[in-house]
C-alpha cells in the first residue's frame, strides 16, 4: 500500500481534534478504507507523530489500533501542514518533481514553505 500524505494529515487533524488525550480505537474518513486508515496510523506511530498500539494477525494483517495523543513531533507536523498554502504548494513541488519523496524531504518541504510565510 502506498503512503499517502493527504490520510496522514487528515489522521493527525482528526486526532488534534479529539476533546481530550483518552485515545481513540476507530477513525472513519470520507473516501479511505479502514485497511487504508489503519495502516497510515501504523506509518504514523512509526514516525513518532501518534503514540499508537498496533495490533496484526500472524500474516501482518492490522486488525485493531488505538491512537493514545499527538506526539510533540506530530504537533510541529501538523503546525506546518495546517495551512492550505502551504500544503499545497508542497503537493505541487512533489508532483512537480516526480510524485514520491521520503517522510523527511517531505516534512523538510513543508518546513521550507511554511518558513517563507514568514519571510517578506
Amino acid at each position: 500500500m502506498k503512503r499517502d500524505f493527504e490520510l496522514i494529515k487528515k489522521i493527525l487533524l482528526e486526532v488534534e481534534a479529539l476533546p481530550n488525550t483518552s485515545g481513540i480505537n476507530e477513525i472513519e474518513i470520507d473516501g479511505f478504507s479502514e485497511e487504508e486508515i489503519a495502516y497510515h496510523v501504523y506509518l504514523l506511530g512509526d514516525a513518532e507523530l501518534l503514540e499508537t498500539e498496533i495490533h496484526e494477525d500472524t500474516s501482518g494483517t492490522i486488525y485493531s489500533y488505538y491512537i493514545g495523543r499527538l506526539t510533540w513531533q506530530g504537533h510541529e507536523f501538523l503546525d506546518n501542514a495546517r495551512n492550505d498554502t502551504t500544503w499545497k504548494k508542497t503537493i505541487a513541488i512533489v508532483k512537480e518533481k516526480g510524485g514520491s519523496v521520503s517522510f523527511n524531504i517531505f516534512q523538510n518541504l513543508l518546513q521550507s514553505q511554511a518558513t517563507k510565510l514568514f519571510e517578506g
